[in-house]
């Protein structure tokens, strides 16, 4: 039996390993979060620009109610506690199969890559 938070950092780890162009490292760091039933870490990223949102959040967690890795994307925070402010923030999620830590942290990757450098697509 694992605790929630080893399956994040399985996730964070493969973030690490995959990110070849390094713009996690320059651009972004990672904080702890617990919702009570889920732990696992936030990504923040910050804007290289200011023509859009200036932040991008994303959480990835072991799923409360299965063994999958969930990832959430989202824009606003609630202050002190890295989680989503709304519905809107809480629906952008997707679900990957347990164990699937680098196709999770691929996606993380992109999601970030397109916010950093949006006029690349």
């Amino acid at each position: 039996m694992t605790n929630s938070l080893e399956v994040a950092d399985k996730v964070r780890k493969a973030i690490n390993r995959l990110n070849v162009f390094g713009a996690t490292a320059k651009h972004c760091h990672f904080e702890t979060f617990d919702n009570c039933r889920e732990q696992g870490y936030t990504l923040h990223a910050m804007a290289l620009s200011v023509s859009g949102p200036t932040r991008l959040y994303i959480s990835f967690s072991e799923c409360r109610n299965s063994d999958d890795i969930v990832v959430y994307v989202y824009h606003h925070a609630q202050w002190g506690n890295n989680m989503p402010q709304g519905d809107l923030d809480w629906n952008d999620k997707k679900c990957f199969p347990v164990g699937e830590y680098d196709q999770a942290a691929q996606y993380i990757l992109d999601r970030v890559m397109k916010f950093l450098y949006p006029e690349k697509g």
